[in-house]
């Protein structure tokens, strides 16, 4: 097992990126729909 330590940045900042993209767009989504619906 490689600790993160060893990792270079290159390899764990596109990991995290990849790891947040997905929820950070998944409530962008949520919160642009709720507005549209509430405020139409």
């Amino acid at each position: 097992m490689l600790h993160l330590g060893t990792l270079p940045k290159q390899t764990i900042v596109p990991h995290f990126q990849a790891m947040f993209h997905i929820p950070i767009s998944a409530i962008k989504y949520l919160c642009a729909k709720y507005t549209y619906f509430f405020c139409t």
